[in-house]
């Protein structure tokens, strides 16, 4: 029974995982774009609100038409098509709530400690640092949340091989 527990962890971890990632695909898309746009370093304050999905990318492509294994990550991740729209993150002074839309758009939250420092932003899960960071930037009322998938996948899984060398970028607009 424990071992069906920790597999069930482990599932939602990873589906997490790929969620937060097409996130940051889509931030990068818009760190490329706003280059020289407030360079400055992003703050708690800047964070503290509540951000709605704008847009997902992997290597500036729409994360939804992305192709893995053969297919849209659309096709593996149906609830990208309509549900994605309204991921929302709220930052407080100390947490990170998220609300993604799974499973015929069925809402799940989301709940989170996150500690900023030069514009990497890391999450905590049950008080343990979550396996890798995001790089944050605000531009105007634009919040960009980018990631490496080397930082998330396992390089000798030939599941994730066609993710290697790519950047996620999520972009969010303040509400």
């Amino acid at each position: 029974m424990n071992n069906k527990n920790n597999n069930v962890v482990r599932a939602t971890l990873r589906t997490a995982t790929q969620v937060i990632a097409i996130l940051a695909v889509i931030l990068v898309t818009f760190i490329s774009c706003g280059k020289g746009d407030n360079e400055g370093s992003v703050s708690n304050k800047d964070l503290i609100g509540t951000w709605v999905l704008e847009s997902s990318t992997i290597d500036g492509k729409d994360s939804r038409k992305f192709i893995f294994k053969g297919k849209k990550i659309s096709e593996w991740l149906p609830s990208m098509n309509n549900c994605n729209k309204k991921t929302k993150i709220i930052f407080t002074e100390s947490k990170m709530i998220m609300y993604v839309y799974v499973n015929n758009c069925k809402e799940e939250i989301g709940e989170t400690y996150y500690s900023l420092s030069n514009n990497r932003l890391k999450l905590f899960l049950n008080e343990k640092e979550f396996p890798f960071p995001f790089f944050v930037k605000v531009i105007g009322n634009k919040l960009l949340m980018s990631f490496s998938f080397d930082e998330i996948i396992d390089k000798n899984d030939p599941f994730d091989k066609e993710l290697i060398g790519k950047t996620g970028i999520n972009t969010f607009i303040r509400q």
